[in-house]
């Protein structure tokens, strides 16, 4: 299943040991209880010392799982 997929991709992600992780839309997929455990995940990893980038559409988890949030407008001003 999808879900099955996106755990697999953050586990792989977890267990490669790089000090920096770009996560894009890790909770697609889930359920509540594992888009939990996943926000769970993300910040032990920052709390070791990685560097965790999230990009999301998700607010209520990054609310959960990050620190900092910036938000993008995706409207452009076409004039200039």
């Amino acid at each position: 299943s999808g879900g099955q997929k996106q755990r697999l991709a953050v586990a792989t992600a977890i267990l490669s040991g790089k000090r920096l992780l770009v996560f894009d839309e890790p909770t697609s997929g889930l359920d509540y209880r594992h888009m939990l455990g996943v926000g769970r995940f993300i910040r032990e990893l920052a709390g070791h010392g990685c560097i965790v980038l999230v990009v999301s559409h998700d607010r209520e988890f990054m609310e959960k799982a990050c620190d900092r949030i910036f938000e993008m407008d995706g409207r452009r001003d076409m004039d200039g």
